[in-house]
């Protein structure tokens, strides 16, 4: 099942400066977070960990990819095992 960003969050950790991000997901394409540009959603995707980890199941998702939307605009999503 291909999972899709559906938000993103940015957390400051209480004891020092460092920023993290924390990103929901959603299974539905029209749900998604969709950024302007297919550069802007690359740059984001490159900024997420390797590993990226669906906080609701703990399990680690492959194929995290770009996807442009039938509508305007690109998504990113990836794939989550069963």
């Amino acid at each position: 099942m291909r999972a899709y960003v559906q938000a993103i969050e940015t957390k400051q950790e209480m004891d020092n400066d460092v920023s993290h991000k924390e990103y929901a997901f959603d299974s539905s394409i029209e749900n998604a977070y969709c950024w302007p540009t297919k550069a802007s959603a690359e740059s984001e995707l490159a900024d997420m960990d390797s590993g990226i980890r669906i906080k609701e199941t703990r399990r680690v998702c492959s194929d995290a990819r770009v996807e442009q939307r039938a509508e305007n605009g690109f998504v990113i999503s990836c794939e989550v095992p069963s």
